[in-house]
Formats: structure tokens, sequence, C-alpha cells
């Protein structure tokens, strides 16, 4: 079943504790795509590139910068 959510969904509000849900979904949607695949298993994989932005405007525990982009192939 195929949803739009364009027009649908204006903004989604994501706790501290929620914000890699989005990276989350990206890779179980890649899972499932190559699960559907008719490639060779030795020839499926999910390659991604994250970059780090700048350091958070509250400090966290860990001092680590945020991810200010994320590539998916």
């Amino acid at each position: 079943m195929i949803v739009p959510v364009k027009n649908i969904v204006e903004q989604v509000d994501l706790t501290s504790e929620d914000v890699l849900l989005l990276l989350l979904e990206c890779v179980v949607n890649s899972i499932i795509n190559l699960e559907q695949s008719p490639k060779p298993k030795s020839e499926r994989k999910i390659q991604i590139q994250t970059e780090r932005g700048a350091y958070p405007q509250t400090p966290t525990i860990d001092n680590l910068k945020t991810i200010s982009a994320c590539k998916f192939r």
C-alpha cells in the first residue's frame, strides 16, 4: 500500500530521543528493498555516509557534532 504524505504531513516534532528514527526508517526501507531485489545476495548492500556538522547548542555528554547530511546508496 502506498500512502502519499505530500501535503498531508506538514511537520513532525521529534524529541532528542527520537532524532535517529528517520535514519532507522531509511535503513529498514533499504533492507526491505534489498529483500525484494532480484540481485544475487552477494551483490546486495547498503552504503550509508554521514557527515557531521556543528556541535549542538546544548552540549551532550559525549560532545558529538550533529549530523548535517546522510546519503544512502
